[in-house]
């Protein structure tokens, strides 16, 4: 296959451990176990690697900017002065001709006063991983001991409303539960305040499908369809200022002809490697979720970003939103969904040669926000018909 893909956004892995024991995790609680086999945490020597490529990436595509995201694992296991290196690294080999934008996605739970003091000075964004009340985050985020997190991270937001640039731009990210009640998880972020909002589908695939669903039933039902609705619906209605929620977000601007989308959603392609403590790269740590026999063998030390976007799994991955099965392209939501997320498309006869998983769960969510903007805006109402789920729905797979 020919390659015209590019990085814009590395995911390294700052730490291939983890002091919470997620049960949905993919990393610890599925059939891989490569991170044994992984330093605990990646080097000084590594992080000016990883700088140089990113280098010789940008100017063979004249990016002016890039982005890392630091990420586990649990990041905040690594010594602060990590980020202290790695930050003062990327600066000096880059600036001012590209600007290294950096992001740090968390549990929450170690976070404290110095960490506040060092991710400001260092401009360094900080997201928190939440799944929404005590109750609904306990269910899955416990420690190794299990044991409760959510008092020790609902802490470390404490600790971010401290700082007055970290509180402003801090975001959350939220796996959908569908046993938690999409009120009370809703209502809890409110409290928390107007920060940015992202909820998650559980990783699955037609070979480990989510809860709540039967991928091969055609006539099926839509449980996260029906939670996200009901956190759409309370959204919609409450007064500002209120949480910016990404997803529907993205929907919206779809529908209205603006691509945003990254891996969920849109027909943009995909921008985005993984890098593990090793120097391993991959176009998704989450691939491990499949039952492929997967393991790459490139690492950052050995080749540059523009080869290691040359093989099939890369390019695949890169136009994922392109390359979609027949019933995505009868689809009249395909402009907003894509197919979806590559990997919960996975079946182990059809690779990746399906629709995703939660299929009917994007169309019954993507019809409701469309029919909203029907509802609420007159020139988009002008412009489009209403729609309705069922008969979307038995059109494309043709009942």
């Amino acid at each position: 296959m020919k390659s015209d893909a590019i990085c814009r956004l590395l995911v390294i892995k700052v730490a291939s451990r983890c002091n919470l024991n997620c049960s949905y995790c993919y990393v610890y609680n599925m059939n891989d176990q490569s991170y044994l086999h992984q330093p605990k945490f990646l080097s000084k020597e590594l992080s000016k690697i990883i700088v140089e490529k990113v280098r010789n990436h940008c100017r063979q595509h004249l990016h002016d900017s890039f982005e890392f995201v630091f990420h586990g694992g649990e990041p905040l296991l690594a010594n602060p002065k990590f980020y202290q290196d790695f930050v003062e690294i990327a600066n000096q080999a880059l600036l001012p001709e590209i600007k290294p934008i950096f992001y740090l996605q968390t549990n929450g739970v170690l976070l404290n006063q110095n960490w506040g003091k060092l991710f400001e000075k260092l401009n360094i964004y900080v997201g928190i991983s939440l799944d929404g009340t005590k109750e609904a985050n306990d269910r899955h985020r416990l420690t190794h001991s299990r044991q409760s997190s959510y008092l020790q991270v609902m802490a470390g937001i404490d600790v971010i409303r401290q700082f007055s640039k970290l509180n402003k731009t801090m975001g959350f990210l939220s796996v959908i539960d569908i046993e938690s009640d999409p009120h009370e998880v809703y209502h809890h972020f409110i409290k928390i305040g107007k920060y940015l909002l992202n909820f998650l589908f559980p990783l699955g695939n037609f070979n480990h499908p989510p809860a709540g669903i039967n991928p091969f039933q055609t006539n099926r039902s839509t449980p996260y369809a029906d939670w996200l609705i009901e956190i759409f619906e309370l959204w919609t209605q409450s007064p500002k200022p209120k949480p910016r929620i990404r997803l529907f977000e993205l929907i919206i601007e779809l529908l209205l002809g603006i691509d945003k989308g990254v891996e969920v959603l849109g027909q943009r392609h995909i921008e985005i490697l993984s890098i593990e403590t090793d120097g391993i790269v991959e176009v998704d740590s989450a691939i491990r979720v499949t039952d492929l026999n997967f393991e790459s063998k490139k690492n950052i030390k050995d080749y540059e970003i523009d080869d290691i976007l040359k093989d099939d799994l890369s390019i695949l991955f890169s136009k994922s939103h392109k390359k979609v099965s027949k019933v995505c392209k009868r689809c009249p939501l395909l402009q907003v969904c894509g197919g979806g997320y590559i990997l919960n498309r996975f079946e182990q006869k059809n690779k990746f040669n399906n629709p995703s998983v939660y299929c009917q769960d994007l169309m019954k969510l993507i019809i409701r926000v469309h029919n909203y903007l029907r509802e609420t805006s007159s020139e988009y109402q002008n412009q489009t018909d209403n729609l309705s789920f069922e008969k979307v729905r038995d059109f494309v797979y043709k009942l």
